[in-house]
């Protein structure tokens, strides 16, 4: 499966910073990366929910406002499983990685 061109930034990024990427990317989900691999994904989803709930401190790095939970997924999943297991997890995202494994390299966000 393919999906998208990942947009993403390091885990420290700012959410302010990390709005804005997704604004200008027109992507629905970021890809929040450390040590060379993903750390999470933040979808807008996540934004509007952090804006919901307060929206305080906006210089605070993206990474404490994402879900723990980050689907990982081999690059050769069928969108069947891939599906199946963002709804398990009740993510808004998945991120394909080169091996499946949260610490290997991005390839594409879905």
């Amino acid at each position: 499966m393919r999906g998208r061109a990942a947009v993403e930034c390091p885990a420290s990024t700012s959410i302010r910073e990390a709005a804005r990427l997704l604004s200008e990317s027109g992507a629905e989900a970021l890809a929040l990366t450390e040590s060379g691999g993903v750390a999470a994904l933040l979808t807008a989803a996540d934004l509007l929910n952090w804006i919901a709930i307060g929206a305080r401190e906006p210089e605070q790095p993206a990474l404490t406002i994402a879900p723990a939970a980050t689907v990982t997924l081999p690059p050769q999943t069928s969108v069947s499983d891939c599906i199946l297991a963002m709804a398990e997890a009740h993510a808004g995202a998945a991120a394909l990685t080169a091996d499946g494994s949260p610490h290997s390299a991005l390839q594409s966000v879905v």
